[in-house]
């Protein structure tokens, strides 16, 4: 049955560059997150930041780690604990989301690109006749509007064409614009202040973090532009007309702009000077600013500097404590946020005890291979794992007998000895004693 649709304030279709312009309306206007001109003078867009290198650095190295994990459909067993299962129909999504994205890594990294930059990331679900999940398709924020209903529910508003020929949640719309209702949209969101309604991002809340990077970048770049002695005075003991003096400060700056020029001086007329105000091509390079600026950035999207090659203060931390902090502190909450949304919108009710989508961090941070190896066998003599257990995450296929767990033969229940023979004592018999016993 369709979710009612207050008449007095229907939501408006969604395309290219519109959006709904309503008291229900939660979001800004597509494409304007954080937009506007910051204090540095710099426009910061979730298009335009990407132009800084530490923010592309930080954006692509968040996606790319939380995209390259394994997802797996687990189910519960008899004993309580959780084990990877390929026999549930939803195994194929995390595969291939949908006919048109067949990565399971492009389709995660895009997603998390999304909602780095806007703040929100929206995966629309398209069902089967049985209401099962089929399909899994990305929407870019900018094309998705959020409205709160009177009863409290939040209907979204797409524009997509992967939509066309796949039925949403009004099976009358057709073409690039649908409604879908909350329990067909994942939503992930950053920190949000709208009751769940809708996130904001490191760009809304910190604009000017990366209007200062993005200045800094260009002020760099205007360096080599203007020349090598950038801030100067020209006098002149002549009289000249303005058209003149432009025309001789256009001359000048051809012969002093671009790396071509570096070392050569100008001619200038005899009665015009030019002095240069000691700010050199390295005092424009702006060094100690730019390190503050790239930490800054790292902080408010919760990256670790470390990874960008900036001297990290935790200097005791090893570089694989500082990967497990990562991906605990920072791609952990993101994982958990999508890991909950998924078991709650893409699993049937009878199934949500039995089954779960879960993460695999367990090759994140990989030791090398003679701790892997250590850590391994000493996993298998405790009896924490099988043989073939530990084989399969080195990628080694298992042996026959090699599923049983191993128990160490000094080990058991108190009171029960399962077959082993003691001595009075309580210590194990030895050859001699077996011998003597013997005879």
């Amino acid at each position: 049955m369709e979710t009612p649709i207050p008449s007095d304030n229907p939501p408006a279709k969604l395309g290219p560059g519109a959006y709904i312009e309503a008291p229900q309306y939660w979001g800004p206007p597509p494409g304007m997150v954080g937009a506007g001109s910051t204090f540095s003078g710099v426009v910061v867009t979730p298009y335009t930041v990407m132009k800084s290198p530490t923010v592309f650095g930080c954006v692509t190295g968040y996606s790319s780690a939380i995209a390259k994990l394994p997802p797996n459909i687990q189910k519960i067993d008899s004993n309580g604990g959780w084990t990877n299962t390929t026999d549930h129909p939803l195994c194929s999504l995390l595969k291939t989301p949908n006919s048109k994205d067949r990565s399971w890594f492009q389709f995660m990294n895009n997603l998390m690109i999304h909602y780095v930059l806007w703040g929100n990331a929206y995966v629309a679900i398209i069902r089967g006749n049985d209401g099962r999940p089929v399909e899994l398709i990305t929407i870019t924020p900018d094309r998705m509007s959020v409205t709160e209903l009177e009863d409290g529910d939040r209907l979204y508003t797409a524009s997509t064409n992967q939509f066309k020929g796949r039925k949403t949640s009004f099976a009358a719309e057709t073409g690039q614009t649908r409604r879908l209702l909350q329990e067909d949209v994942i939503h992930l969101m950053h920190t949000n202040f709208e009751n769940n309604i809708i996130g904001k991002g490191p760009l809304d809340l910190s604009p000017e973090v990366f209007g200062i990077d993005l200045a800094i970048q260009e002020t760099r770049a205007g360096a080599f532009r203007n020349g090598t002695s950038i801030q100067y005075i020209i006098t002149t003991t002549g009289r000249y007309k303005p058209e003149q003096l432009a025309t001789i400060r256009e001359n000048l700056m051809k012969g002093m702009a671009g790396t071509a020029n570096v070392g050569m001086g100008p001619a200038l007329p005899p009665d015009i000077q030019l002095v240069p105000m000691n700010l050199s091509v390295k005092d424009l390079m702006l060094p100690e600013m730019g390190e503050d600026s790239k930490r800054n950035v790292c902080n408010v999207t919760n990256y670790p500097a470390h990874r960008l090659g900036l001297e990290d203060k935790d200097a005791a931390a090893s570089i694989e404590q500082k990967e497990r902090t990562f991906y605990s502190d920072t791609c952990g909450p993101v994982t958990t946020q999508f890991e909950e949304l998924f078991l709650d919108k893409c699993f049937i009710a009878s199934e949500r005890d039995q089954y779960r989508m879960k993460y695999d961090y367990t090759q994140a941070v990989s030791p090398v291979y003679k701790d892997r190896v250590d850590a391994g066998s000493k996993a298998v003599v405790a009896g924490l794992l099988s043989p073939n257990e530990w084989r399969a995450r080195e990628g080694l296929p298992g042996y026959e007998g090699g599923d049983e767990i191993l128990r160490p033969l000094n080990t058991g229940a108190i009171g029960q000895t399962d077959g082993l023979q003691t001595t009075p004592g309580g210590t194990l018999p030895t050859d001699n004693d077996e011998s003597e016993n013997q005879s």
